[in-house]
């Protein structure tokens, strides 16, 4: 199952998984890690996608629907809608596609049809002419909050943070007690390191729904960033109390006992995380850090040459495992790993290779 597949499916469980996603930090002096943690967030966010037309009731019928006070649609838009839902139904939504976009063409200003639409381009991985439709199907008119939340979650998708936030913030408003608008418009703030709005929707959000770890694990994340390890660890804390082997709390948490100073702790938090968790290198880098702390460099050399072995094909796993060896004293394991690198194409390889290949140098190293 690929990332996106896994992505698609985040909204109805809460991860199990960590994704091999390496956010980006601001820099602060003395860390020298990104954030781990936050990739598995974000992957419930930009996958939210509320695709709420696939599966609703056929449109009215004339009478019903005069009944009701509501615009009588034609005939044949009506068999189109229809068609495309059946066709949608049954996993076929390049047919869907084939039936709605010509009608489309016809009847643009048919906020159903929009909607019909995005779902089929979301069903075909198309993200941007989905979110084009969805923001058709706004400009339409009405406030529908769900259209805003699609729309948020797929500019968000699409890198757009200004246009994803806007759009999740109309979706809260329209509905300030629904706890989900409040949780992915504080993650959207949070990605956008807009830190105070997002601790404000997420604060919301917590109200509504105290017992949602992720709620608890952005507020972490949020401290962390602010550098209040301390708060984050508390916080940290009630994610793992609801969730307790979800591998991102698993993170913040050796985070946060890192930050504080407590390499020791952070390194047994470390050795519960899942294999596949343990194999990305903002752990790894973590790992290593602890590592470097406790003076252990030999414990670190084995998590990077167990996940260079496993991909041998990366250069920098490779040379980051050539390296920690060098600083465990086994130079001959080291240059085997600083070759692989050089095959795998790292830049600084060939000089790691000459260094530690010079004997005059290894004579010199205290044993």
């Amino acid at each position: 199952m690929t990332t996106r597949d896994e992505a698609r499916l985040a909204l109805d469980r809460l991860p199990s998984r960590f994704p091999a996603y390496e956010p980006t930090e601001p820099p602060r002096k003395g860390l020298g890690l990104g954030t781990a943690a936050v990739g598995l967030l974000s992957i419930g966010l930009v996958a939210a996608l509320a695709v709420f037309w696939q599966g609703a009731k056929p449109p009215p019928s004339s009478a019903a629907a005069a009944s009701a006070g509501v615009a009588v649609k034609s005939a044949d838009i009506t068999a189109a809608l229809e068609q495309a839902q059946t066709y949608m139904a049954d996993g076929e939504p390049a047919m869907a596609l084939a039936v709605l976009e010509p009608m489309v063409a016809r009847a643009d200003r048919d906020r159903e049809l929009r909607v019909a639409l995005a779902s089929a381009y979301l069903a075909t991985n198309d993200d941007q002419a989905a979110y084009d439709q969805f923001s058709q199907a706004i400009t339409l008119g009405g406030t529908d909050p769900q259209l805003h939340f699609a729309s948020g979650t797929l500019a968000s998708r699409l890198g757009r943070q200004t246009e994803a936030i806007a759009h999740l913030r109309l979706a809260h408003e329209s509905e300030p007690s629904n706890p989900q608008y409040a949780l992915f418009l504080g993650q959207a703030e949070l990605e956008a390191g807009n830190y105070a709005p997002a601790t404000a929707a997420l604060a919301r959000a917590r109200h509504a729904s105290p017992d949602d770890p992720r709620i608890w694990g952005m507020l972490a994340e949020i401290a962390l960033r602010e550098n209040k390890a301390e708060m984050a660890l508390q916080h940290v804390g009630r994610a793992r109390h609801h969730d307790p082997e979800n591998d991102a709390w698993k993170i913040i948490q050796a985070r946060a006992l890192n930050r504080m100073g407590d390499a020791g702790k952070a390194v047994v938090v470390i050795g519960t995380l899942s294999p596949e968790a343990m194999r990305t290198k903002p752990v790894l880098r973590l790992a290593g850090e602890c590592y470097g702390m406790l003076k252990q460099p030999i414990e670190a050399a084995g998590l990077y040459r167990a996940a260079s072995d496993a991909q041998p094909k990366d250069p920098d796993l490779a040379f980051e495992a050539a390296l920690w060896l060098d600083r465990a004293s086994d130079r001959p394991t080291a240059l085997a790993y600083a070759r692989r690198a050089k095959e795998a194409g790292h830049a600084g390889a060939t000089k790691l290779i000459e260094r530690l290949s010079d004997q005059r140098e290894f004579k010199s190293q205290p044993r």
